[in-house]
């Protein structure tokens, strides 16, 4: 979320949201709520907004998967906003739940929504003052252990400084779907959104962190051009954050924060799962948990995924100095056969088990 004065001189307000058409979540809301809050967490205005556009994007093939991505849409909403010169900081708030449910570096994502937001200071006001834009729709696919940078450059018609650097997404609202709570705090669509101070997503520590989310060995933001190096170690979807503080003349204007998600995946080759090892799992069929055989992975760290005959991964998840078994609960999963890949680098292992 950004803004900026047009030509009239008017307040102009955008809010960009992408989203994954594939994952079976909720389509863009058509209109949006949002609210308007002082920064002391005092409400001063509640509207709804209708959907400005929508597009769907073309993704790129990565080498490591020549089939395409997947269906990233993207969706803007545009409002004209008025606040008085009374020297207040007025924070504009739209809040919805839930992320995708197959996140790898949260807690619990499937409780887990956003807040987006951006703080329009009175000093901005006065200045009127455009917030930085981005200037390309981000990556949202990489393959692992390849080196690659993505671009986070964003445009500033004023001249003033950028600074780039990694922030934590913000959490709003919850996973209740039933009336009327539905619309409280706690709820997958508040009405009006929720005051300040905002709740920030909880990373699943300490393999992961706002300034790690990847939990790898290459992760280095350039703080003078947003460009992020990286060569991620495991498989997995992992939300991020990346902020811009807008500086003039040593004075902080704005913070626009873009909490986006990375798809790194490969594709195994026929002569990749010839040489795979075996898993062992046991008991099998398993109830509430099994046990993987990871001998051969003995001290290192892993990944493991689990996905059904269908090809949804249900976990996704990184584990450190290994021991020669490793438990997995699985009494949450549906009945069914599921299939394990456990990889490090260099060895890959792979199994199946039942679960009723």
């Amino acid at each position: 979320m950004g803004y900026y004065f047009n030509s009239d001189g008017q307040l102009m307000v955008e809010m960009v949201i992408y989203r994954d058409c594939w994952g079976g979540g909720s389509p863009f809301d058509m209109p949006v709520e949002m609210a308007v809050y002082k920064a002391s967490g005092e409400l001063f205005s509640a509207f709804m907004v209708p959907l400005d556009s929508f597009q769907n994007l073309e993704l790129e093939s990565q080498s490591c998967n020549n089939i395409p991505f997947g269906c990233i849409e993207r969706g803007t909403y545009t409002f004209s906003l008025s606040l008085p010169d009374d020297g207040n900081n007025y924070l504009v708030v739209h809040q919805r739940c839930c992320r995708t449910t197959d996140l790898t570096n949260l807690v619990n994502p499937t409780e887990v929504g956003h807040t987006i937001s951006v703080e329009i200071t009175a000093e901005a006001r006065n200045l009127k003052n455009n917030s930085p834009r981005w200037v390309t729709n981000p990556r949202f696919n990489t393959c692992p252990h390849q080196p690659v940078v993505l671009k986070f450059a964003a445009s500033e018609p004023d001249g003033d400084t950028l600074v780039y650097s990694f922030c934590t997404p913000l959490n709003g609202g919850g996973n209740i779907i039933l009336w009327p709570d539905i619309f409280s705090c706690l709820g997958a669509k508040p009405v009006p959104p929720c005051p300040p101070p905002f709740n920030h997503v909880p990373f699943a520590v300490p393999n992961y962190s706002f300034n790690n989310p990847l939990g790898s060995a290459v992760s280095q933001l350039n703080p003078y051009n947003g460009d992020w190096n990286i060569a991620p170690d495991y498989n997995g979807k992992f939300i991020y954050g990346i902020c811009i503080q807008e500086y003039r003349n040593g004075v902080l204007l704005s913070s626009t924060l873009r909490d986006m998600t990375l798809w790194v995946k490969d594709v195994v080759s026929t002569s990749e799962v010839n040489e795979t090892s075996t898993i062992n799992c046991s008991p099998n069929p398993a109830g509430d948990a099994v046990y993987l055989s990871t001998d051969i992975f003995f001290g290192e760290t892993i990944q493991i995924e689990l996905a059904d005959l269908s090809g949804k991964i249900w976990l996704a998840e990184k584990r450190m100095n290994v021991a020669p078994k490793e438990l997995l609960n699985v009494g949450a999963l549906p009945t069914g056969v599921y299939l394990v890949k456990i990889s490090a680098k260099g060895k890959t292992a792979t199994g199946r088990f039942v679960h009723q």
